[in-house]
């Protein structure tokens, strides 16, 4: 089944959006550490609050998925 172009749309704008919210959690985490809060993040990544939350449960879940991010990156360049 073939999806259409407007689903295509759809999933572009959602990886764009996921790959601007680990990026600014990187620079906003690297800033503010542990007061890190979800609204620095969404407003360093253009989008609101309610896009990162609908990806991610919080802060926390978004710091897990940067550590397996950097553990797989870390991984892939010792072998």
């Amino acid at each position: 089944m073939a999806i259409s172009r407007q689903q295509q749309a759809r999933q572009a704008e959602v990886a764009r959006n996921d790959q601007a919210l680990l990026e600014a959690a990187r620079r906003v985490f690297a800033r503010d550490g542990a007061n890190a809060s979800v609204n620095a993040i969404a407003e360093v990544a253009g989008v609101g609050v309610g896009t990162l939350y609908r990806r991610y449960n919080g802060k926390a879940a978004l710091y897990e998925r940067l550590l397996v991010l950097s553990n797989q990156q870390w991984s892939a360049a010792v072998h």
